[in-house]
């Protein structure tokens, strides 16, 4: 029988938000409980392929509190695939909850130093790999690649393609961006809150990517059209968390008695919450996609605990 990828709904529910009327959460946070957010989205379709063309192996990338890595892991162990990790850094705490996490899953963790993963993408580098643990499928770290992409064309449903004024979600890759993008139409507006510092660099990811669906320039640039950076609220750069964010998701969660990672969904919330209406109108039909990510929260109060600075209570 062919292997069949789960379908779930993501629940939605109102966002009330100071000021706005008509904003709506969409709730990707609760699409799996191990392979969350867009994770489920982006690893949709590399599951399949790996199925269908009998791997049974996956090597992926990521950091020490990789949300990516986490649900791979995850994906590994639900679907009967094993897993590898490279891990960015020889310094890694294998034992930090979100690397513990993904050995408890069955993954195998392998440290390398900064200069070896920067040749991640590099074709001789994945040759090695392949030399190393033979044949393996090999996903881009953070899924960003056209079968990530594929994955998170499913984010609105196709009946949906224009209705909304605009989407806000978050960025780091630009994957999901770019799926949503692709799924919607004028006069569908989709504004990307970049968790990185210097941000401005997903425009050309996002360009990238979907050409290799369009494979028209001009068909991408009108594309673009559509396509708002917000770079204002990184917090410091990716991974990067202060006490005002952190009182800020503690605050949303006690409110509203919704769950942010401080990475992704906490910065782009704060993001929506301290707008101004350059950036996002107020009155408008909007919704607003929650990717995820809740588990790095362990890692970062790990982190906040050995500096004796505020932690996340949830």
């Amino acid at each position: 029988m062919d292997f069949e990828f789960p379908h779930l709904d993501a629940p939605r529910q109102p966002l009330p938000l100071a000021g706005t009327d008509g904003w709506v959460l969409q709730r990707d946070d609760l699409l799996h409980p191990v392979i969350s957010g867009n994770k489920w989205r982006k690893l949709k379709y590399f599951i399949v392929k790996a199925k269908a063309d009998k791997y049974d192996t996956l090597i992926t990338f990521g950091g020490a509190f990789s949300n990516h890595l986490a649900a791979t892991a995850g994906a590994g162990h639900t679907f009967g695939i094993k897993t590898i990790g490279i891990i960015r850094g020889e310094e890694v705490d294998l034992n930090n909850p979100t690397l513990q996490f993904c050995a408890d899953q069955g993954m195998e963790l392998i440290r390398v130093t900064r200069d070896e993963y920067s040749r991640k993408a590099d074709e001789s580098y994945r040759d090695e790999l392949h030399t190393r643990f033979g044949r393996a499928f090999v996903i881009p770290e953070g899924g960003a690649h056209y079968l990530g992409v594929n994955g998170c064309l499913e984010i609105i449903p196709r009946r949906e393609a224009g209705t909304w004024d605009h989407i806000a979600l978050a960025g780091g890759t630009g994957t999901t961006a770019t799926g949503v993008l692709l799924a919607t139409k004028a006069p569908t507006q989709v504004w990307v809150y970049s968790s990185l510092k210097g941000g401005s660099f997903l425009r050309e990811e996002i360009q990238r990517l979907a050409y290799r669906f369009l494979w028209d320039h001009d068909a991408v640039n009108d594309l673009l059209q559509r396509l708002h950076i917000v770079t204002d609220f990184h917090f410091g750069g990716y991974g990067k968390v202060t006490d005002e964010l952190i009182d800020y998701l503690n605050q949303f969660h006690e409110e509203r008695g919704v769950p942010l990672d401080p990475i992704y969904t906490g910065k782009m919330m704060f993001g929506l919450d301290h707008r101004s209406d350059q950036h996002l109108p107020s009155h408008s039909k909007t919704l607003v996609i929650h990717t995820g990510g809740l588990q790095g929260i362990a890692g970062i109060n790990a982190r906040q605990r050995s500096l004796e600075r505020n932690l996340i209570l949830y």
